[in-house]
């Protein structure tokens, strides 16, 4: 019974019928508990040869952290699309009054190339960076 070996682990018992993703979802439940406890899961794993260790590990890395490798993604394309739009060159940031009093210093200073880089200055904060988008047209 799968209430029985959920037990043992510390997990949570079940309360109706699940898919095996969703008890991979479980933080105490791994690849290697479910292969010893649903022999047709532990017969394709089998199936895999010398490198069913190397396709489990990552098949289980990819199910448990779905949600923060997607939310890593939309990040890193957000970050790549903010170091697509350009500064000029020109901008004077002194007279940007609704940046903060830090980031027209800082901005001063480091004459960043793009939105991208501005937004790593320590002290230029999502606010200013939002100033400058608007300022930008975008």
């Amino acid at each position: 019974d799968a209430n029985e070996w959920l037990d043992v682990v510390g997990s949570s018992p079940l309360k109706h019928g699940c898919k095996i993703i969703e008890l991979l979802l479980r933080p105490e439940i791994s690849m290697a508990i479910l292969s010893e406890h649903i022999p047709a899961l532990h017969a394709v794993i089998d199936s895999f040869g010398k490198r069913a260790d190397e396709i489990v590990e990552s098949a289980e890395i990819n199910i448990k952290y779905e949600g923060y490798i997607r939310r890593e993604q939309l990040a890193a394309d957000k970050l790549q699309r903010l170091d697509s739009i350009r500064l000029p060159e020109s901008i004077d940031y002194n007279n940007i009054q609704s940046l903060s009093t830090e980031a027209r210093q800082k901005l001063s200073r480091t004459r960043p190339q793009n939105i991208g880089q501005a937004g790593r200055i320590s002290g230029v904060s999502p606010n200013d960076i939002s100033v400058l988008l608007v300022l930008m047209g975008r």
